[in-house]
């Protein structure tokens, strides 16, 4: 089963971005480009649910941006 979750991901100044999850308001994670911040919201939400496929310790969690990633 996969766990999917919409996501916001806004640009910050000078690089980088910060990504919000609606369902985890306390949440935010930052990188310096927006697939980073992705990569990471990956790994925290799949860490917090405790979801991992078979043995590979790798989450089972999609994150879906909004809108398009970079667009602001």
């Amino acid at each position: 089963m996969v766990n999917r979750y919409f996501v916001n991901i806004e640009p910050i100044e000078p690089s980088g971005g910060v990504l919000t999850i609606d369902v985890l308001p306390r949440l935010l994670i930052f990188g310096e480009t927006p697939e980073e911040a992705l990569r990471r919201a990956r790994e925290a939400v799949g860490f917090q649910l405790g979801d991992a496929i078979r043995g590979t310790g790798r989450p089972i969690v999609e994150l879906v941006p909004r809108e398009p990633v970079g667009v602001r």
